[in-house]
Formats: C-alpha cells, sequence, structure tokens
C-alpha cells in the first residue's frame, strides 16, 4: 500500500486567495490604479523546505508581496510602499529610464518573479539599501517560481522528513504489482519532494522517470514543462542573485543570529547549485556559531554529514 504520507499527495491542494486585504490607489507613477495588499492573515500549515521557505494552506503570501503599476510597471514592496524619493525630479528621470528598460526585457506583463525584480531595480536607486533586505527579497522571487512547481504539500516539515518520504517512495516503486498511472503519481510527487528538499538529483531522477511513462496528457505535459522551467531555470536564476547579497551582507557583518541564518541560506543554495565547498564552509560556520538557533546547527550538522 502506498504510504499514506504520498497518498496525501495525490490530492490537489486546494486553491484559495491568502487573507489579504487589497486597496486600488492611484499609481505612484504612471498612469491609472495600482493593487496595493496587505497581509491579513498568515499560516505555516504548509511546511517548509531545506532553504527556509515556508507555506501557507491557502496561498502564498510573497506572491502578492509586490505592487505593480500595470501602465508603468513601477514596483514597490506592498508592505513598504513607495519611494519617499518620488518628489525628486532627477530621481524621476533615471526612474523612468529604469522602467522603459523592464519593459523592453520582461514584457507589459511581468511574472511575480520578475516584477520582484524590478522592485529591487527600484530600490536600489536608494544609496542606503542593506544587501540583507535585497537578498531577502530575492529569496521570495525565488520561491514563487519554486511554488509554480511544487505547489503545497501539508505538513513537509523539512529535508529530513523529505529525505524520509523519498526512501519510502524509492521502495514502494519496486512493487511489481504498481501501474504505469500510479507510477507516474509517485514519480511526479517524488520529484516535487525531492525538490523541496534540495536533492536535485533525486528530483531530475524521478521526473525523467515521470516523462519516460509515456502516454503524457496536454495538462500532465504542461505540467512537466512548468516544472522543468521553474526547477532548472527561473528559480536557480533568482537564487544566485539572493547568494550575491548574503556574501555581501557576511562581508560586513559581525557573527550574530542574522549572519548564522545567512550562513545557512548561502550554504543551502550552494548545496542546491552543486558547489559542495562552498556548502561545507558555510554549513561548518552555523555549527560553530555561539549565536546559532539549535534548529539551524542541527540541519547544518545532518547535511554536512552527508555532503
Amino acid at each position: 500500500m502506498i504510504p499514506i504520507a504520498l497518498l496525501g499527495l495525490l490530492l490537489p491542494a486546494t486553491v484559495h486567495a491568502t487573507d489579504v486585504g487589497v486597496r486600488e490607489l492611484p499609481c505612484p507613477f504612471g498612469e491609472g490604479n495600482v493593487r496595493v495588499y496587505a497581509k491579513l492573515s498568515s499560516n505555516r500549515l504548509g511546511g517548509w523546505d531545506s532553504d527556509l521557505a515556508s507555506y501557507s494552506v491557502g496561498g502564498q503570501w510573497r506572491n502578492y508581496a509586490i505592487s505593480t503599476c500595470p501602465s508603468s510597471l513601477y514596483s514597490f514592496p506592498s508592505e513598504g510602499g513607495p519611494s519617499e524619493q518620488l518628489a525628486d525630479e532627477e530621481y524621476r528621470t533615471t526612474l523612468h529610464t529604469l522602467l522603459l528598460d523592464a519593459k523592453a526585457e520582461f514584457g507589459e506583463d511581468p511574472a511575480i518573479w520578475e516584477r520582484y525584480e524590478i522592485a529591487i531595480r527600484i530600490l536600489r536607486l536608494q544609496d542606503e539599501m542593506e544587501p540583507l533586505r535585497v537578498a531577502k527579497l530575492y529569496l521570495d522571487a525565488a520561491w514563487t517560481a519554486r511554488d509554480m512547481a511544487v505547489d503545497v504539500y501539508k505538513g513537509l516539515d523539512g529535508p529530513e522528513m523529505a529525505w524520509g518520504l523519498l526512501e519510502a517512495g524509492a521502495t514502494e516503486l519496486q512493487k511489481t504489482e504498481l501501474d504505469d498511472p500510479t507510477k507516474k503519481i509517485l514519480h511526479y510527487n517524488l520529484a516535487r519532494i525531492a525538490h523541496r528538499g534540495g536533492f536535485l538529483a533525486l528530483r531530475d531522477q524521478h521526473i525523467n522517470a515521470f516523462e519516460a511513462l509515456g502516454n503524457l496528457s496536454a495538462i500532465e505535459q504542461e505540467t512537466l514543462s512548468r516544472f522543468r522551467s521553474m526547477t532548472t531555470e527561473v528559480e536557480p536564476l533568482y537564487l544566485a542573485q539572493a547568494a550575491r547579497f548574503l556574501e555581501a551582507h557576511l562581508a560586513s557583518s559581525r557573527d550574530s543570529s542574522l549572519s548564522s541564518w545567512a550562513h545557512y541560506v548561502l550554504a543551502d543554495i550552494s548545496r542546491r547549485a552543486g558547489q559542495t565547498n562552498s556548502a561545507r564552509t558555510h554549513f561548518t560556520a552555523v555549527t560553530q556559531s555561539d549565536h546559532s538557533e539549535e534548529q539551524l546547527k542541527s540541519l547544518a550538522q545532518w547535511f554536512l554529514e552527508r555532503l
């Protein structure tokens, strides 16, 4: 019998809007109105990933966290509001050029991760922008792409649980009585689990096996293409950007709980990118810091034993 935890993956996640408030306001830069969102409530029932991405059952706030003017693509964090520099004429000229370039690069209707990129470029016009804030925005951008690939699996709490499910799935797949449709479902869901745990070789193994079973419906083919695009093209691009700014933060910070968090996330980004030496260095920094939370120390040690 297929383990209950894997059977749960056969059920599509309920799709509801995140519990947010919305206001329509005049665009701070450009014509028309912009929808500005506010988070009213959230939960962490959707579990969390190896790089600490967390999930809410009922939608992810990160998909609402950037507000964008449709006419100009002027974008800003929903909870932060537009720049106070908009009254400055020189700033507006620079901003106009930036947005024209963004529209040429991303088109008239950018994806959510591209809107994060636009918002970050605008924020970086401010000299005092902290690297850690930029890193966190890039992480959220990367995770919006991941959302498109893995969706929500309630209660998948971290890489150790993911590894256990992958082992259970491998055992199930050895059973001779499984028909191809069931194998297909298992391989696809195990690919999702593997990606959330950052076990990318296993992810590729399962998604390739899913494809190799053949007779893919139009929906299955679309799902496969989206999964590969999000996990191997879009998400890694934004994780790499996050890594740059995490490194910049660590270069100018002293040992603290924040720097320990940055070391851990940077370690996992490195691990996912196949940069084993970098991953080992940053995981080790977590285990040696007096400011690391016990959960991070335990996770870092678990990965160090398996790199």
